[in-house]
């Protein structure tokens, strides 16, 4: 077993020296950005409506032009908080019955709708992009656009303390502790559609790789970092970066307060069969470990206070 694991390692560093020394140097081609739309997110969901709004009106507040959502069964009000923004052409609303078939959803969406936008973004609905040197994800994505596939990573956020979620508050100004660094190598990607994802996994979502032809050879491309870094396998740099030096984060608001945790575990899951949200020890450790105040949102809250209150 140790043989094996020197092995791989050795292996993903020959392959990380591959990446970051050799191959950004076949990188030069920049997207047309004559597609319909620039940047678009991929999203599924099922009764999230006290949420959707904030989270559709942030991400139109920082630069994204789509959404493509998939309805898995939602019973709430979703469709009369969604329809004025369909109505305006800023949402394709797909019906999703299958169950725990998460990544079969966003690769239908991939094959139904990729031609109509530069770049994709798998992202769910406690989690928001958050450039933290602008305000705009498309001055952000200029400075990354070569590269075929980035991974934002996580800033994992935890209950701060809040038993009962208040509704008359935004989730991106109640919630403010989170994890010290990152967990693992675990984020979200944004892709550029010109390229074909290599393979659908559940890590796809979280890790997108995609096929490039470079002297006639097809190479699968892993991701690079914010700090624009490729990442091999477990072989990740991290570690080596400081968090308040990242471009941007993806902040995971994954639990919210705890009576809105209780209603994730006690609900069927999208994306598995047994909801690992139920195992109430990993909750345990993500709450020990969010002992880091982060205010990056902060910036935001006004403007999109005064967006939802249709005064701007």
């Amino acid at each position: 077993m140790l043989k094996n694991f020197l092995r791989y390692k050795v292996l993903y560093f020959i392959e990380s020296i591959f990446y970051n020394c050799i191959y950004r140097f076949f990188l030069w081609k920049k997207p047309k950005y004559d597609k319909k739309y620039r940047i678009s997110i991929i999203g599924i969901f099922w009764n999230e409506g006290p949420f959707l709004k904030e989270w559709i009106e942030y991400h139109l507040m920082i630069g994204v032009d789509h959404f493509y959502l998939y309805n898995h069964k939602s019973d709430d009000n979703f469709q009369e908080i969604l329809q004025p923004y369909i109505d305006k052409g800023l949402i394709t609303l797909v019906l999703w019955e299958e169950e725990h078939s998460q990544m079969k959803a966003y690769q239908d969406c991939i094959n139904r709708f990729k031609h109509e936008t530069q770049w994709m973004v798998f992202l769910d609905l406690d989690e928001f992009i958050c450039p933290r040197k602008t305000s705009d994800i498309n001055l952000w994505i200029k400075d990354y656009e070569r590269y075929p596939s980035i991974l934002i990573y996580w800033k994992m956020f935890g209950t701060s303390g809040v038993m009962k979620h208040d509704y008359n508050k935004l989730v991106i100004e109640q919630y403010k502790m989170c994890m010290e660094g990152y967990l693992g190598i675990r984020g979200k990607c944004i892709f550029n559609t010109d390229y074909e994802i290599s393979n659908y996994t559940f890590v796809t979502h979280h890790y997108t790789c995609v096929n490039h032809k470079i002297l006639g050879f097809n190479t699968r491309v892993v991701p690079i970092s914010v700090f624009k870094k490729f990442i091999v396998g477990t072989l990740a740099y991290h570690f080596l970066e400081n968090p308040k030096k990242a471009s941007a984060h993806i902040h995971h608001y994954w639990s919210k307060a705890w009576d809105q945790y209780e209603i994730k575990m006690n609900r069927v899951d999208v994306a598995h069969k047994e909801n690992p949200l139920k195992d109430l020890q990993y909750f345990y450790d993500v709450e020990e470990y969010c002992t880091e105040e982060e205010l990056s949102m902060y910036k935001y809250i006004t403007k999109l206070k005064l967006k939802l209150a249709n005064k701007i």
